[in-house]
């Protein structure tokens, strides 16, 4: 008698579009409401995802890049700010893939002190949650009386929701009145096949306020 060998046939490995890295970047301006949005794909392939691209469920408009790869667009007017932002699409073996990032509240930004001093600084408040790790930034634009304009960059925890502006900065900005431009920003990255990086920014309104000695 004949014996019949049995062969067991690995599982396929799903099919899959051929990315290295995918950058998803989401920017607010509370001053005007409105939402401008961008998932980038990188890869050595020309071929584009087949079906739509969605962030919150709303389709993003394809763009190609020269070298780069390719990427999808949103541009919203008149839309109010929502805490997360949820890209999605659907692989070659038909599976959804969904990728996240989001923001804290952040809003109403004051200047807690009277004023910001030359000589001793001052500190800033805001309504919401504070800087948690060092994927957590603010960046402080100010212009001050003459024009002048320079820049603090911030990254890491904040002593609750307020940040203290120091003398060492202070002193660089001229008597009178001057103004601020903060954004919040953070960015998230997840190790895989793709990469996959990820930022959020949110750019509050301008505010002033008085520089004295």
């Amino acid at each position: 008698m004949q014996l019949m060998s049995c062969q067991t046939t690995a599982p396929k490995a799903p099919e899959r579009y051929d990315l290295q890295n995918i950058n998803g970047y989401v920017r607010y301006m509370a001053q005007s409401r409105t939402l401008h949005a961008e998932l980038t794909f990188k890869s050595d392939s020309t071929q584009k995802i087949a079906g739509d691209v969605l962030l919150n469920n709303q389709s993003m408009q394809f763009k190609k890049l020269p070298v780069v790869g390719f990427q999808y667009r949103q541009d919203v007017d008149r839309v109010n700010f929502v805490n997360q932002y949820t890209f999605s699409y659907l692989e070659k073996d038909g599976s959804k893939q969904e990728w996240s990032i989001g923001l804290e509240k952040f809003q109403s930004l004051t200047v807690a002190s009277d004023g910001i001093s030359q000589t001793k600084g001052g500190l800033l408040a805001w309504e919401g949650e504070p800087l948690k790790d060092q994927n957590d930034a603010l960046m402080l634009l100010f212009t001050d009386s003459e024009g002048s304009t320079f820049q603090i960059n911030h990254a890491g925890i904040t002593k609750g929701k307020q940040f203290e502006i120091k003398d060492i900065h202070a002193n660089r900005l001229a008597l009178g009145k001057a103004t601020l431009l903060v954004t919040r920003k953070r960015t998230v990255v997840e190790q895989g096949t793709p990469n996959k990086i990820g930022q959020i920014e949110y750019y509050l309104p301008a505010i002033s306020f008085e520089v004295k000695e």
